[in-house]
């Protein structure tokens, strides 16, 4: 008995060891795929840093087209990683960033593809709202205001406290103006009483020979819409005065010839939408009826007909077929071109061969005088910087702002528009909006600067970009206040935080280079001691979301007591002022036709 015992002991052990051996064995090629994948995707980021810092590399399209790459094949070989969530979204926006320099519609589309894809096969992240957000601006971009409408819905449903849902919100509205309304069908019911929804109680699907069908089991009448979209494929169904049952699966992933996933959702508090993902490409016809409690959707493969969709008693309110036409085949990618021209001349302060910036349509209302957004920094209960002898940087700012405004004005015939005339505070996601809602040509914000350091003195201009020393840090931190720890802090917003376009960026930093160029040139005329601080790059909240090139500029340090001497005298304002608008005027001639 001992014996026996003894075996079975051995056995618990021997089984044990096994367990163990496995588990261990399963968790290190766990850990080698994620060190892989992370190795990968490290080596994608270094591609994208190579891109970023050579001006040469991002004006020719094989070089983006070759980084972006590099983040597909993170996830192309490890679907599963987390890297590749990050990495689909940064090819996504990568391709839309190209787009912006090359103007392709492929490569619209492409981002449009990716974004799908962070949307679709992961599970809802931090950047899924991101994604979701982009994707609509392309369908606005091209006129699509139903397919846009509903990614700025499914923010608002899906993250409601996201950082994305305040900009879903406001463009949600702008759309909806373009997007017909559908109302429910009233339901009769008696004086006094509310008509109660109908419930949608299931959702099935099952294969047929000639394509899916897709039941919807309701237990009463109702009115139903369908509408076709595009990029990616999709039909949706409209139930009004329906609600879903809880026990309903919201998202199934079929993986079929005509039909790859299945959504359901209560879309508002009297629509319930089933949506259908379809393969693009496929010229595939659906049809819908009616039979008995059961709306019924046959998605047919091409060439096919359902004998069954004949049968049935069509439902009256939609069309009873909608076909989805077949997309040409995309063309293949063209062998390295220039994106843009480089200019011959180059910019001396810079030490760079800027990219010419493809000029933007014209449209007949197009305004005749450049548009200028001049942003008196700080504002209201936000003082900015303060001197030892009590000089407010808000009130600087203004004041250099205004005198700003009627240079540019009646100097030099521009319009301008200020993000605030008196002292009211105007938060810093704000203002950048305030810009892009008027289609604005130029951003332009004002600052006096500070140091802990009393001797620090000079003058600086900025544009977008990583801030490359302690200095520029120091001031970027301080100019985005309390923002400064809300924008998100991972691998993706480290890559892209300070790449809104190419065009962008280049052309932000002509800007910066005439506008110091003409600020310095200028105090230095009549002022000892000038210290020119040069153009840097930073990572400026209120520069982040502007569509146009922007700056910001740094007038002096309020902090130094000889600069805040100056910084009283209205005469020094003024040959301030008069400086950056000269510095702005040259840059739009120079610019030419592009403004």
């Amino acid at each position: 008995m001992f014996f026996l015992t003894a075996r079975k002991i051995a056995s618990c052990f021997l089984i044990a060891a096994f367990l163990i051996l496995g588990n261990f064995q399963e968790a290190e090629a766990r850990d080698s795929r994620t060190s892989s994948s992370g190795a990968l995707y490290q080596k994608a980021q270094r591609s994208y840093y190579l891109l970023k810092s050579s001006k040469k590399n991002r004006a020719y399209r094989h070089q983006w087209v070759a980084c972006i790459k590099k983040f597909i094949s993170v996830y192309e070989k490890y679907p599963s990683s987390p890297q590749a969530y990050n990495a689909l979204y940064t090819a996504g926006r990568l391709y839309q960033q190209l787009y912006d320099v090359a103007r392709n519609g492929k490569d619209r589309d492409r981002a449009s593809h990716y974004y799908y894809k962070v949307i679709s096969e992961f599970k809802g992240g931090r950047l899924t709202d991101d994604a979701l957000l982009h994707l609509g601006k392309i369908h606005l971009d091209k006129k699509k205001y139903p397919a846009a409408l509903s990614a700025f819905e499914e923010i608002l449903q899906k993250y409601p406290h996201g950082d994305q849902a305040a900009k879903a919100q406001k463009l949600k509205r702008s759309t909806a103006f373009h997007v017909p309304t559908q109302r429910a069908a009233k339901v009769k019911a008696a004086p006094g009483q509310v008509a109660t929804p109908v419930l949608i109680k299931k959702v099935e699907y099952s294969r047929k020979p000639d394509g899916t069908r897709i039941a919807v089991h309701i237990d009463g009448p109702t009115k139903i819409s369908q509408n076709r979209l595009s990029d990616p494929e999709r039909v949706y169904f409209n139930f009004f005065n329906a609600r879903l049952d809880s026990s309903i699966e919201q998202d199934t992933q079929i993986g079929g010839e005509v039909l790859t996933r299945l959504r359901a959702s209560q879309f508002d508090e009297t629509t319930s939408r089933l949506v259908l993902d379809i393969p693009a490409n496929k010229g595939i016809e659906i049809a819908m009826s009616q039979e008995g409690s059961k709306v019924v959707i046959d998605l047919l493969a091409p060439g096919k007909r359902s004998i069954m969709a004949e049968k049935s008693k069509p439902v009256p309110q939609p069309k009873a077929l909608l076909k989805v036409a077949a997309k040409p085949k995309p063309v293949a990618t063209p062998k390295p071109v220039p994106v843009v021209a480089v200019k011959p001349k180059a910019v001396t302060a810079l030490k760079a061969v800027p990219v010419a910036v493809a000029p933007r349509p014209k449209t007949v209302s197009r305004r005749q005088a450049p548009l200028i957004i001049v942003d008196p920094g700080h504002g209201g209960k936000d003082d900015g910087a303060t001197s030892p002898n009590g000089l407010l940087e808000k009130e600087l700012n203004l004041d250099i702002s205004k005198r700003l405004k009627k240079i540019l004005e009646t100097r030099y015939g521009y319009q301008v528009v200020m993000t605030r005339h008196d002292d009211t505070f105007i938060p810093l996601e704000e203002r950048g909006e305030i810009a892009n809602e008027r289609n604005a040509d130029l951003f332009v914000s004002i600052h006096v600067n500070a140091a802990k350091r009393r001797s620090a003195h000079g003058i600086e201009t900025y544009y977008l970009g990583v801030a490359n020393s302690a200095q520029a840090q120091e001031t970027a931190a301080r100019e985005n206040g309390e923002l400064v720890h809300s924008v998100k802090d991972d691998q993706v917003q480290q890559i892209l935080a300070s790449m809104i376009s190419t065009t962008k960026i280049n052309a932000s930093a002509v800007l910066a280079s005439h506008v110091q160029e003409r600020l310095h040139s200028a105090v230095k005329k009549k002022y000892s001691g000038v210290k020119d601080l040069g153009v840097k790059e930073g990572p400026f909240f209120v520069l982040h979301d502007t569509n146009m090139p922007s700056i910001l500029v740094e007038v002096g340090f309020i902090t130094y007591s000889r600069e805040e001497k100056r910084l009283r005298r209205s005469d020094y304002l003024e040959r301030l002022a008069s400086a950056i608008a000269q510095g702005v005027h040259e840059f739009n001639r120079d610019r030419g036709p592009t403004i």
